[in-house]
Formats: structure tokens, sequence, C-alpha cells
């Protein structure tokens, strides 16, 4: 009996932790818990900062810019920039033919656009996308004659000769393009390009053109004012061509003496009658 019960003393002893031990593995399950507690925290932040982060919005590449598009004015008399899209809006300027602009909006049949530190809206109408061809007399030289209200650009390797008025030829005004030219008009020597302003009827001028051999009359329209081309041989075989435009009571006449057809043509096209 005492035998049995010392051995279960013994056993008792044998299973117990000493007080070292005991204060060790409270110190473990601290450290254990309080790690489970910072995991738990770190979860519960992650989560919130991927809800956080799903809220956050971008513009960067977000938005589509804004389309661009070149356009050049091909309304005669002006573009009317209005306020809104919309024909009876306000208008805001009156934009010159042939003026470059850049859209970055549409709204049906209509660009937004700016010109001269205004924006407004043009009609789709009245534009193009389409570059025009660029001026070939963009550098030549200008002449404008005040007292019968023209101006036109010519080569700028020539000269200008303003010989005034000629009562032989019936002309009011008498001025020579060309790169040499006298000081005083010789009818046998007639400058490139010549242009005249006649007091002589219409009538009586474009007879006096349709009698040369074989010429050729074709209806022409020059700075907006209607007129007649004639192509024709001069007395010596050499092809002619002259323009007769009304204007007023008189009639101007714009002319090469033979080979600078080119030349007349391209005058022509910069000339202006006001």
């Amino acid at each position: 009996m005492a035998l049995a019960r010392n051995i279960k003393r013994n056993n008792r002893k044998s299973f117990r932790l000493p007080k070292f031990k005991k204060n060790v593995w409270i110190v473990i399950g601290a450290i254990a818990l309080l790690i489970g507690a910072y995991g738990i925290l770190n979860i519960s932040r992650i989560a919130s900062l991927a809800k956080e982060k799903k809220e956050i919005k971008f513009d960067t590449g977000d938005k589509p810019l804004p389309q661009t598009i070149n356009l050049w004015v091909t309304a005669d008399g002006g573009l009317k920039m209005r306020e809104k899209p919309d024909i009876k809006s306000e208008l805001v300027f009156l934009i010159p033919n042939g003026t470059q602009l850049t859209a970055t909006e549409t709204s049906g049949e209509w660009y937004k656009v700016s010109f001269m530190n205004k924006e407004g809206w043009v009609n789709k109408t009245y534009v193009t996308t389409q570059a025009p061809a660029e001026d070939p007399t963009k550098n030549w030289k200008v002449f404008s004659n005040k007292s019968f209200g023209y101006s036109l650009r010519y080569p700028s390797e020539w000269v200008v000769q303003d010989y005034g008025a000629n009562p032989a030829s019936g002309s009011l005004s008498y001025v020579g393009f060309g790169t040499q030219l006298s000081p005083n008009l010789d009818p046998n020597l007639l400058p490139p390009v010549v242009i005249r302003v006649s007091d002589r009827s219409q009538e009586q001028l474009e007879s006096n053109y349709k009698g040369m051999a074989n010429s050729i009359p074709e209806s022409v329209t020059v700075s907006g004012m209607a007129g007649t081309k004639y192509t024709y041989n001069s007395s010596t075989g050499v092809q002619m061509t002259t323009y007769l435009i009304p204007k007023s009571t008189q009639v101007i006449i714009i002319e090469e003496s033979g080979g600078y057809s080119d030349e007349l043509n391209k005058i022509i096209g910069s000339i202006s009658l006001g």
C-alpha cells in the first residue's frame, strides 16, 4: 500500500512543469495572440485600402483628346461664326474667305472653331477639309492704281511703268509690266503685260478683237465681274490673249503681247477690281 502511494506521488511529480517553463509558455502564448491580432488588423487594413483603390478615379487617359480638324473657309463673302451651332444664334465674327481654321468639336452640321481669340460655331457647308493649292503669286510684288480702283500682283523680277493716259489708243491709263521697260511708250515694243483703262464702249472694243485672226471669245469672271477673254493671232502671227472687263462706265483691258499667257493668267487670278 505504501509502495503504491509512493509510485502515484512520483508520477504526479513527473508531469509537473517547472515554474520557469510555465512562464515561457505564457510568453509564447501572449506573442502568438499578438501576432494573430496584428495579422487580423493588417488584413482589415489591406481590405480597406483595396476598397479605397477601387473608388479612386484617374482623369489621365480616361477622357479621349478632342478631335482636331483643319478647315479652310470657302465662303466668298466671308463665313459667319456664331455663338451656338444654330443659324439663328448671335453672330460672333465674320471670318474672311480662305482663312485656315482648326475645329475642336462637331455638332451636327457645325464645327466649333476659334478665330481672333473668339470661339464660336461655323456651318460645314462653307468650309472644306481639303487644303487649297498654294498661291503661286504669294511672293510677287503688289501694284495698286488708286485712281482707277484696282490692285494686282506681278512677278518679283519684273518692273512696272505707268505711262499715264494714251489718247491714241483711247486709254485713260496705260501701265506696263515686264523685265525691262522703256521710260517712254514705244508702239513697236509693247510691254509683256499691259493694263489699260478705256472710256470706249464695250461693243467698240470687242469689235476690234473679234476682227483679229483666229479670234476665240470666252466668257469669264474676273474679281467677281463678268468679262470676255479673247485669244487671237497678231498681224505677225503671234498668239496673244486679252481680257475685257466692264467696270461702271469704263472697260479694264488686260493683255499680253505674246508668249506671256501663263504670267497673265496668274496676274488675272490675283487682281482686285474694287
